[in-house]
């Protein structure tokens, strides 16, 4: 057993030690990601204010800052947290929560970065985001569209963590929602292939875990996925 308070204060007092070094460091990067984890965090247990307070010093620490694919790529990851915690077709009073509230804050700066600044790496992050909040909307189709975009961006910028991100999006979207098997394998195969490339292979051998049962249908299997899904069901099972 545990006390989930205790260990949530200690959370919140590792952020807070974390945000002090990132400020004394000059790091405003860093200060930036670490307040973002305690709005997220703060929201999470029901501090709102808190969350509130901290998302005032977020903005005004990513204000006096240069932007940067780095940043950019954090704060899409900021509102694709936030959305994974929406469910899938949720109505409009639903949509009121805060975790939807932050990810479309997080969305319009990244739409501002895009449009209004020029930074054109922003459009495969700006992609997968859409394609969530059409997720949470109901609109499935367009999310696919989005998630098929953004896949084709981040392959011409030679992305492959993204790539495999959309990748593995539009597999949870087509098994989740539109209960489409086949077309999910392809994907997840695809996510596993830029994964393993990018040498992310805790991301693979997850997906693995969570997948390995529809890979094998899958008539187009990769061969790189095919021999992890026979190296997985030839392993022993330990009890």
């Amino acid at each position: 057993s545990f006390d989930a308070t205790e260990l949530s204060g200690q959370a919140i007092k590792n952020q807070d030690e974390a945000i002090l070094l990132a400020r004394t460091s000059g790091n405003d990067l860093l200060e930036f990601m670490v307040l973002s984890r305690q709005v997220q965090l703060s929201y999470l247990m029901g501090q709102h204010q808190r969350g509130d307070a901290f998302r005032a010093r977020s903005d005004n620490t990513v204000r006096s800052m240069a932007s940067s694919p780095h940043l950019v790529s954090h704060v899409a990851y900021c509102a694709l947290n936030c959305l994974a915690l929406c469910a899938s077709n949720s109505p409009a009073s639903k949509r009121n929560s805060s975790h939807y509230k932050t990810a479309t804050r997080l969305f319009k700066k990244l739409h501002h970065w895009r449009d209004d600044q020029g930074y054109k790496y922003c459009s495969h992050m700006i992609d997968l985001v859409q394609a969530e909040f059409y997720r949470v909307g109901g609109d499935f189709n367009s999310a696919q569209r989005s998630c098929e975009q953004a896949i084709e961006d981040a392959e011409a910028q030679g992305n492959l963590r993204e790539k495999g991100l959309a990748h593995e999006l539009l597999g949870r979207l087509l098994m989740r929602d539109q209960q489409d098997e086949m077309s999910a394998a392809q994907h997840i195969d695809e996510a596993m292939q830029a994964y393993h490339a990018w040498g992310a292979v805790a991301l693979v051998n997850r997906l693995l875990d969570s997948y390995g049962d529809i890979l094998p249908e899958n008539p187009e299997a990769s061969e790189l996925v095919s021999s992890f899904v026979s190296t997985k069901s030839n392993e022993p099972n330990v009890v």
